[in-house]
């Protein structure tokens, strides 16, 4: 039944050392911003608030209509883009939500397309002409730059890393595989009435 136990005395006896934990900051984009790398969006901020600048545009989607074949500028989030053929070349047409929530559609003719392509996902600065057709708005552009978004606040010690969630957003593509469609005097048209 001998239990050993320690007999001798102890020549210094230190007291227990009480240890502090630092404070961590947690930065509330950081939710959004994993948030887009599990989910491919952010639920926690829309991805106008993560922008770096504040400017919205010149107009808002609803102002569209009442603006036929004036030039505007216009701040838009990229929803989806479908391509199309067309004799001289590509063009695309593009869906787009603005700050308010409000969707929008652009059309890009190739000429502007070569000089301001897509850049991926993302929000954009537009600028183009409105077009308003049976009642429904278009702008078509003539200038866009995708806009930055603010460092991830996660890796703020690795530049690498600040924009590599952000570059990684992508839109929704459509591709349209068909020969362009013929030109009007290919096929004889305007056709006129006959006479009787």
């Amino acid at each position: 039944n001998f239990k050993p136990e320690n007999r001798e005395a102890l020549l210094i006896h230190e007291p227990a050392r009480a240890y502090s934990l630092p404070q961590l900051t947690r930065s509330p984009y950081e939710d959004a911003f994993d948030e887009i790398e599990l989910l491919s969006f952010s639920v926690s901020f829309s991805p106008f608030e993560l922008l770096k600048t504040k400017y919205r545009g010149s107009v808002k989607t609803q102002d569209l209509v009442g603006l036929d074949k004036q030039r505007v500028r216009l701040v838009g989030y990229l929803i989806s883009i479908k391509h199309v053929p067309i004799k001289r070349g590509m063009m695309n047409f593009g869906t787009w939500i603005d700050a308010n929530g409000d969707y929008f559609d652009t059309t890009h003719w190739p000429d502007s397309l070569d000089r301001f392509p897509f850049r991926g996902g993302g929000c954009y600065l537009l600028e183009g002409r409105v077009d308003v057709d049976f009642g429904f708005p278009s702008i078509v552009v003539e200038k866009m730059g995708k806009l930055a978004f603010i460092a991830d606040p996660r890796y703020e010690d690795d530049k690498d890393m600040r924009t590599k969630t952000t570059d990684q957003l992508k839109s929704d593509i459509s591709m349209t595989h068909r020969a362009p469609y013929p030109s009007s005097h290919e096929i004889g048209l305007p056709r006129h009435k006959m006479k009787e």
